[in-house]
């Protein structure tokens, strides 16, 4: 379930978003950080592997823009090329727990 959004100046959506699906999914959630700018998914990551979630970050050389995965990636599990990420998902979410 997701939480509702806190007021304050500056909004980071990706970050509510995963710190909600740590709240809620505990070990279960995964987190993926893609190409994009700024640092929002930074936090949200941490909080999903302090839940023992898996995070993904998407490795600077296939990103377009590398300001997310770079502020992301001391948070990840798996930092691989865009082109493996469904892969490595495939694979973890197929072994079970």
């Amino acid at each position: 379930m997701l939480t509702p959004r806190a007021e304050v100046d500056h909004f980071m959506p990706i970050d509510h978003f995963f710190r909600s699906l740590a709240q809620d999914q505990e070990g279960r959630a995964i987190g993926v950080v893609l190409s994009g700018t700024g640092s929002d998914g930074t936090l949200g990551l941490r909080a999903i592997k302090a839940a023992d979630g898996v995070a993904f970050v998407q490795d600077e050389q296939s990103a377009q823009h590398s300001g997310m995965p770079q502020s992301a990636q001391a948070s990840a599990d798996f930092v691989p090329a865009s082109a493996d990420i469904a892969r490595e998902l495939a694979r973890i979410t197929a072994t079970p727990t």
